[in-house]
């Protein structure tokens, strides 16, 4: 289902305006400029802008016109400058796409963007790397002088013999050192000691005054809730609609497929699907969660054996998975539907093209670098949780075009 009318107009706008397209003016196309241009009527228009003005992009001045918002937070000297900590980048494309948009809106608004990409040391464990990125750039493929960002994992070996301690301030350093006023986010969730991180690495930045906005998972378990701006889509409302989807094209026997360590928010994606399969007006559906690896042959067959279709925590899961399924013989959607999350670059490309949640990254940055500009500018309101809506987006590895 394509977003509404006003949403595309909203984000080709964006899109120029983080190219620099409308500088150095910086005005936009007025409300009837842009109706001859998209062919749409007067109040989509005004949908549209009125949408980029609700995330700070622009301003609207009666009787000049509408400008890219320029950014006043004063500095002591030279560039403002923020961090974006992705200690887990590697482990999900989403959270590339999402570093990639807050890099070009750290450029239209004028911050030097320190990226603290991980941790190695002669002891094993691995220090912070902290790089300085050019407005253009994309945190997700930038490397630093030595090597490309670390997964969690890579944080040592040995997790027992991990001190959170230490190693938070060694991740933290570099954001103090440079004195930045706000750090975007991503906690730690396949580490095993991914809480004690989370929360010495927030407290030293919020002792610093640094503002925090997580970026798609909290540093709580739910139910609890941090003192810190979260952006993520909605979990618990995918899982629920991926599972409707299934039901509806008939299936009556789910399965949830998800790594041992799963994240906290695959919790959520669970729990949706779970709430769709006992709830569905047509049918009580049979629903199981299994929490291991995608290529694990022999765990898999019998599973996919009980199973009209299995709802990965991921696309990634959901690729291994379809490689897995090949190789024990298994047919998708013939034998088994598939659905997965986040909508990644390659799921339109695997063998079967695959069904998934869409997470909307440029919403997700806009909406996190508008939450970052007001606890910058000391805008006083409560910690705020904004959940955005991931969209189905229907393929053929669902069964939803076979033939009947």
């Amino acid at each position: 289902m394509a977003a509404p009318k006003y949403k595309q107009i909203a984000q080709e706008l964006m899109a120029e305006i983080t190219s620099g397209h409308y500088q150095p003016t910086g005005r936009l196309p007025s409300e009837a400029q842009l109706v001859k241009r998209f062919d749409v009527s007067r109040p989509t228009a005004a949908m549209a802008l009125r949408m980029l003005q609700d995330q700070g992009l622009i301003v609207r001045r009666a009787g000049s016109g509408t400008f890219v918002r320029q950014q006043s937070v004063a500095v002591d000297n030279g560039q403002r400058k923020i961090g974006l900590l992705v200690p887990e980048i590697n482990e999900t494309e989403i959270l590339e796409a999402i570093c990639g948009d807050l890099a070009r809106l750290a450029r239209l608004h004028d911050f030097s963007l320190l990226w603290c990409a991980g941790i190695d040391d002669e002891s094993g464990e691995r220090s912070p790397r902290a790089t300085s990125l050019p407005s253009t750039s994309d945190p997700a493929t930038s490397q630093s002088s030595e090597e490309s960002s670390p997964s969690a994992n890579a944080l040592s070996d040995s997790s027992e013999d991990l001190d959170p301690i230490r190693v938070a301030s060694k991740i933290c350093k570099p954001f103090l050192d440079q004195s930045v006023s706000g750090v975007f986010f991503a906690p730690f969730e396949h580490h095993e000691k991914s809480r004690e991180l989370n929360l010495r690495i927030t407290d030293l930045l919020r002792q610093a005054g640094v503002s925090i906005v997580l970026l798609d998972h909290d540093i709580h378990p739910f139910p609890t809730r941090s003192e810190f701006d979260l952006v993520g889509i909605n979990n618990l409302a995918s899982g629920y609609v991926a599972a409707t989807h299934l039901l509806k094209l008939g299936c009556k026997r789910l399965c949830f497929l998800a790594p041992p360590l799963a994240a906290p928010t695959i919790t959520h994606r669970i729990a949706g699907a779970r709430e769709g399969a006992f709830t569905h007006e047509d049918q009580l559906a049979e629903f199981q969660v299994h929490r291991l690896q995608p290529d694990n042959d022999a765990a898999i067959k019998p599973i996919a054996e009980s199973s009209d279709a299995i709802i990965c925590s991921n696309d990634r899961v959901a690729a291994t998975l379809m490689q897995t399924l090949a190789r024990l013989g298994i047919a998708v959607p013939s034998d088994i539907r598939l659905v997965g999350f986040d909508d990644v670059n390659y799921a339109q490309l695997l063998t079967v093209p695959l069904t998934t949640i869409h997470q909307p990254c440029r919403d997700i940055a806009v909406v996190a670098f508008r939450a970052m500009l007001d606890s910058i500018e000391k805008i006083v309101v409560p910690a705020r949780h904004y959940l955005l809506p991931g969209q189905l987006v229907v393929r053929e590895s669902c069964g939803a075009y076979q033939k009947r």
